[in-house]
């Protein structure tokens, strides 16, 4: 083992953290941690002297938002990019060497690595989070897509969580910790299966209350299921749906996105058919489309 690996093997804790609180199960969570809070674990990590740590702590801090088991995951591959002076006996890293190792495909493949460790439920929560707004979704709305019971998905969330993937807040919500984690998930599933998974969280997001939040995602899942080459099999209700997003998408200027979506419910054929809106008694057809619309 190297003088490396033997560093950050012997470094199996955190720093105590004032605000540590307890998650599902009664297991420790811990919340990220401040610049200073990521200085003070790589100095954890290295034992003896960083030079420039404070640098180091920065550009460790702005890609991991200080998530500690994140954090953790990337120093682990970082042997080669951090290495030991033994003329000076402190660590050294060449700033260039680290921001292309962090922006490269060695930290996506761990995290891919790890996510394909976890349990087949597990993985199926984060493929289907992967596919849900990354601000953050309602885990009672979660267990119900997942069609799983909240007892469940709370233990499932507690087991992605304990790998540093997933953050909740208070009992209502739970996003991804980072990006590269969720594009990690996403990456995971094979093109088939990446359909079908547009497909049902279109369909979810559709059905009332959630439709009236999230138009553009449901049409947008359905988009991206209909490129993946899987079959719509309620084409009426598909341009519906495009149509809901084609006029939030004009009554709020974004033109673009209803251009988008008009021209992706006129492929679907059926436009004229449609009733637009829910208890709407009026019907759309392309020549109803606003002028900037029909160009």
């Amino acid at each position: 083992m190297s003088s490396f690996s033997r560093c950050i093997a012997s470094s199996n804790q955190m720093p105590p953290s004032a605000s540590t609180s307890f998650g599902y199960g009664g297991e420790p969570h811990y919340p990220p941690a401040p610049e200073e809070g990521v200085a003070a674990l790589t100095r954890a990590c290295f034992k003896t002297s960083v030079d420039n740590v404070l640098t180091l702590a920065s550009l460790l801090f702005a890609e991991t938002g200080g998530s500690r088991l994140y954090l953790r995951s990337i120093l682990v591959t970082l042997e080669g990019v951090i290495y030991f002076d033994f003329d000076y006996l402190l660590w050294r890293f060449d700033p260039l060497a680290l921001q292309l190792h962090m922006s490269d495909v060695v930290v996506d493949a761990y995290l891919e690595k790890v996510q394909k460790s976890l349990p087949e439920d597990v993985r199926e929560l984060l493929s289907v989070l992967a596919c849900l707004p990354s601000t953050g979704f309602d885990i009672d709305r979660l267990a119900e897509l997942l069609r799983k019971t909240r007892t469940v998905t709370d233990s499932l969330i507690h087991t992605a969580a304990a790998i540093g993937a997933l953050v909740t807040f208070g009992t209502k919500m739970v996003r991804f910790a980072h990006d590269r984690q969720r594009t990690a998930a996403y990456r995971l599933l094979s093109k088939e299966d990446l359909g079908l998974l547009h497909l049902r969280v279109s369909k979810f997001l559709r059905k009332a209350p959630l439709r009236e939040t999230f138009v553009y995602d449901a049409a947008d899942h359905a988009l991206a299921a209909r490129a993946l080459g899987v079959r719509v099999d309620d084409e009426d209700a598909t341009v519906g749906l495009l149509l809901d997003a084609v006029s939030r998408s004009a009554l709020s200027a974004a033109f673009a996105a209803a251009k988008r979506h008009l021209d992706a419910a006129n492929a679907q054929g059926r436009v004229a058919a449609v009733r637009y809106g829910a208890g709407s008694a009026s019907r759309w057809d392309i020549g109803h489309a606003p002028a900037c619309l029909r160009r």
